[in-house]
């Protein structure tokens, strides 16, 4: 009897493995319907817990590693990102030193405070960032 990864057969390729399927040691009550299951080999199935983020299946047919996607970041949150990373830079650039600041980088400081706090709604893009 085979083993099997158990994804979802209707969901866009990759496919994250949602669970595993050794039918020569066990017997399921339920299983899942053919179309979500793929085979695997004997050593795809032993290394099944060997890879960190997972597995996926693709096209139906390829057992791969997983790589989550990464997470859809609203403007705001970029610009809140990029707000972070600006005063940090700032800060241990001109700060620390007592210097004036740069009105480019005053100008870009504000730009993403206005957009990660929405009083700026026209913005579809974050400014760019000054030269250092």
């Amino acid at each position: 009897m085979p083993k099997y990864a158990y994804f979802d057969s209707s969901a866009v390729s990759p496919v994250p493995v949602k669970g595993w399927y050794d039918t020569d040691d066990f017997s399921y009550p339920n299983m899942p319907a053919a179309a979500d299951l793929l085979m695997v080999t004997d050593d795809q199935y032993a290394s099944r817990m060997q890879n960190p983020t997972g597995w996926a299946v693709r096209d139906g047919t390829d057992l791969v590693a997983y790589t989550p996607p990464a997470p859809s970041l609203t403007l705001a949150q970029q610009a809140q990102a990029g707000l972070n990373n600006a005063r940090a830079y700032v800060q241990s650039t001109y700060l620390i030193l007592n210097e004036a600041t740069p009105d480019a980088w005053v100008a870009y400081i504000k730009a993403l405070m206005a957009i990660a706090n929405g009083s700026d709604t026209a913005a579809t893009a974050l400014p760019a960032q000054p030269a250092p």
